[in-house]
């Protein structure tokens, strides 16, 4: 249904088919399981330390692909990393970040630490652009040219339509939010609220109630 499913379904056959071949080859060389039961358990003892994070990372792989906390093209962000999921291995998750970088970061860690999954549900996420005026300014006015402007905006969604509200006035001017839903999947935000300062600060400079 899905490529993190595929993919799931992928390992789980090649490790599937792994042990059965394994086990076929030492009966057709009629060499006994038994055999290998003390060596494997001291093999075992003395490669479980050193093996214990990448197993931990191998089951964490599989609990994500089952479970999935996010998917293929999910846009996340960890404590350090922002970017879209472009791959999902056995042992580690890579993600695509908007500078064009790729990081590789292990499946536990996803299992022990917090992080925002931005598009698993709902791909809108919503946007501030801070607005400062000079105390000339009309508030209601700034206010009313402010939506239009993000009206007017193709981008934006609709539905929550846009907002604004004062956040702060001092001896210097008024403070704005301009408030604002964007499909981050389909649009780029820092784009958008560049083009939307852009129109703003035209705007206030054409009746001079740009803040000094």
């Amino acid at each position: 249904k899905n490529e993190t499913s595929i993919v799931l379904l992928r390992y789980v056959v090649f490790y599937s088919l792994l042990c059965v071949f394994i086990v076929v080859a030492l009966k057709t060389a009629r060499i006994p399981l038994t055999a290998f039961a003390f060596v494997g358990g001291a093999l075992g003892v003395g490669l479980g330390f050193g093996m214990q994070n990448i197993f931990s990372n191998l089951v964490s792989g599989i609990i994500i692909m089952s479970h999935r906390p996010f998917k293929l093209g999910d846009i996340v962000e960890t404590k350090e990393y922002t970017g879209s999921i472009s791959e999902i291995s056995s042992r580690a998750t890579i993600i695509q970040c908007f500078d064009g970088t790729e990081v590789v970061i292990p499946n536990g860690y996803f299992l022990q630490n917090s992080f925002i999954n931005w598009t698993r549900k709902n791909p809108r996420k919503r946007l501030i652009v801070a607005i400062a005026t000079s105390l000339e300014a009309d508030p209601d006015e700034v206010e009313r040219l402010v939506l239009a402007i993000a009206n007017a905006n193709n981008s934006i969604s609709k539905d929550p339509a846009p907002s604004i509200s004062m956040k702060n006035f001092n001896h210097i001017g008024y403070e704005f939010n301009l408030y604002f839903w964007l499909d981050i999947v389909k649009y780029n935000s820092a784009d958008v609220s560049g083009r939307l300062r852009s129109q703003i600060v035209y705007e206030l400079k054409e009746k001079k109630w740009l803040s000094r």
